[in-house]
Formats: C-alpha cells, sequence, structure tokens
C-alpha cells in the first residue's frame, strides 16, 4: 500500500482528517492525484522539521477550529429545533422522538410531563457573582435530576427552566421528583439563601408538548410542585 492508497483510505474513513504526504517523487500528476484524494499538504523529502512542525501545527489548530465551528452549528441547531417543538412547529411523534434521540441521546416513550423549575428572588441576588455561582450550581443539580430521571433539560431563561421526563411509574416518579425538590432546595438554601419552585404538568403525548408547557408554567405561577399533575 502506497502513501495515495493510505491516504484514500483514510479520506474514506474520515472527512475532517487532516494529511500530510511526504514523498520523495516530484512528479506533478502525483501530486495532483494527492490533492484529488483530499490530501491537505503534499511535501517533498528532504523536509526540515521545523517546516513539519509548523505545518503540523496550523493542521492541528485548523482541526480544533473545525470542531469548535461543527460544536457551536450542532448547538444553534440543537436549539433552533427544540424551540420549534416546544412552539408546536414541530408536532409529529416519531420526528420529536428522533430529534430527542439524535440531539440528547434519550428514547423518550409516549407520555411526558414537563418539570417547570424557576429560581425564587434572592436577597443576595443583586450580586453578580454570587447569582452566577448559585446560577451554575442549581443547573449542574438539574443535570443531575435530568441523567436520574432519564430527560432532558432545556434552559429557557437565566431563571426558567424545563425538564421533560418521559412518564413511566406514577408512584416512583412523584418519590423522585419531591426527594429532588427537597434535597435541591436544602442544599441552595444553606449556601446561597435562595431557593427554586416547581411546576409539574399532567401527563401528554409527546406531540402536544407546548400544552405540558403551559400547565407546568401553571402549576409554576401557583408554587405548586406538583401542580396539576395529580402525581
Amino acid at each position: 500500500m502506497d502513501g495515495l492508497e493510505l491516504s484514500k483510505n483514510i479520506r474514506a474513513l474520515s472527512k475532517t482528517a487532516k494529511i500530510i504526504i511526504l514523498s520523495g517523487y516530484s512528479d506533478f500528476d502525483y501530486a495532483k492525484s494527492a490533492l484529488r484524494i483530499g490530501v491537505n499538504e503534499y511535501e517533498l523529502k528532504p523536509i526540515k522539521i521545523k517546516s513539519l512542525i509548523q505545518m503540523v501545527t496550523l493542521l492541528k489548530e485548523r482541526a480544533e477550529k473545525e470542531t469548535a465551528d461543527e460544536q457551536l452549528n450542532r448547538m444553534a441547531r440543537e436549539y433552533q429545533l427544540m424551540d420549534r417543538i416546544m412552539l408546536g412547529e414541530i408536532s409529529d411523534s416519531r420526528e420529536v422522538k428522533r430529534i430527542f434521540r439524535e440531539y440528547y441521546r434519550v428514547h423518550l416513550e409516549k407520555s411526558i410531563i414537563c418539570i417547570a423549575v424557576e429560581a425564587d428572588r434572592g436577597k443576595f441576588e443583586a450580586h453578580a457573582h454570587l447569582d452566577d455561582a448559585f446560577h451554575a450550581t442549581l443547573l449542574q443539580k438539574l443535570r443531575d435530576m435530568s441523567n436520574s430521571l432519564e430527560g432532558v433539560l432545556i434552559e429557557k431563561s437565566s431563571r426558567l427552566i424545563y425538564l421533560f421526563v418521559s412518564y413511566k411509574n406514577n408512584a416512583t416518579l412523584n418519590t423522585k421528583i419531591q426527594d429532588y425538590f427537597t434535597r435541591m432546595n436544602r442544599s441552595l438554601n444553606e449556601v446561597y439563601q435562595r431557593s427554586i419552585s416547581m411546576g409539574v404538568s399532567l401527563s401528554g403525548d409527546v406531540e402536544h408538548i407546548p400544552l405540558v408547557i403551559e400547565q407546568a408554567d401553571k402549576a409554576l405561577e401557583n408554587k405548586f410542585i406538583y401542580g396539576n399533575a395529580g402525581l
């Protein structure tokens, strides 16, 4: 297997891999073939070590930028799709489940509930560094809760967060939510003198996500941890 064949196999496995060929062939057609395959750099031997290091460094930086850009693009697509789901613009159950599975790695059941979480205002809220620390701690605790319940966490704003959870075992879910709520408020109050409120929706089909959000919001307004859920 020569360098061209190896490069071709690498490119078939990865469209983003960076490939450098160091060749003793000065043949122009060979170089053109390498470029057609997708080789990033083609250098003739002998090559100076300093030049090779610079070349590798530049390709590494390019690869890191492409990865970061792709992550940003994925996040933008994720937020856009989630907004459309929450507004009811995407309501087909198969498509909703696909998006949750692809972007959040969560397999939703047919029935779900929405938990709306809001940070209550505290006397130290005006202090930016304390508020940031509180928010970061709250998010981490809610991520732990989301992972435990195999749910999806959506940060709507710095104060309002939604958690979508498959509606499986009523009694078990009730116990888990109550336990998390109690422990979170106790911990947040001890450290930040802050608390949170929760509102939980009725169970609803995945194609009716706007409805379960509306129910969770109403429950939250009334400071009902279980709101209309009847859990």
